[in-house]
């Protein structure tokens, strides 16, 4: 009666050992898109209570000359009299596995992948505005000059739709922590270590 009554329970579970379990659904970052342009588009005011233009702009050139460090890393427009400094540049992001190419077939190791885009500054007195732009990732790989924007509408051939939604958030969590770094450093309050 004991081996019956245990016989009975292992059948009733062999349905759960066989039953689909649902697939865990890697969801990719919700990226901030201009409303005029339609693409990804990061950007905000931020207050810098008495500040002159003159000091975020020193502030502003010292940290992007720091950020944009690469050869491909250009401060393209150094315009102190208007406000305005513009970058364009990359960082590189390791990706998960899966990424691009024959990597998604388990054949080679996943390549890094670049974050392009252009980075925007204008400053006046009390404040200033930054505003990244044409964001696209670009594979490491220099043979492969493909440029993916995040802006993507569909998954770009190469990618799986989960590597591509881990490409966009770590892309997306690159952008953020850059204008942590720059908003630590326009924010900056003290003496000028130059001043000795």
């Amino acid at each position: 009666m004991k081996h019956l009554l245990l016989l009975i329970a292992l059948l009733a579970a062999v349905p759960e050992l066989y039953a689909q379990k649902p697939k865990a659904t890697e969801a990719a970052a919700t990226l901030p898109v201009d409303p005029d342009t339609k693409q990804v588009s990061y950007s905000a005011v931020v207050e810098a209570p008495s500040t002159t233009k003159d000091q975020l702009y020193e502030r502003a050139l010292e940290w992007m000359t720091k950020t944009y460090q690469s050869d491909n890393d250009v401060v393209q427009i150094k315009d102190k009299q208007q406000g305005k400094l513009v970058a364009k540049g990359y960082t590189t992001l390791t990706q998960a596995s899966g990424s691009v190419g024959m990597a998604m077939f388990g054949v080679m190791p996943t390549p890094a992948l670049f974050l392009e885009q252009t980075h925007t500054l204008y400053l006046k007195d009390g404040r200033y505005k930054y505003v990244l732009t044409d964001l696209a990732l670009k594979s490491a790989n220099s043979r492969d000059l493909t440029r993916y924007p995040l802006d993507a509408s569909k998954v770009p051939l190469g990618f799986t739709k989960k590597s591509w939604a881990a490409a966009l958030t770590k892309a997306d969590e690159e952008v953020k922590a850059r204008i942590a770094s720059l908003n630590q450093a326009m924010l900056v309050n003290g003496k000028n270590p130059s001043d000795f």
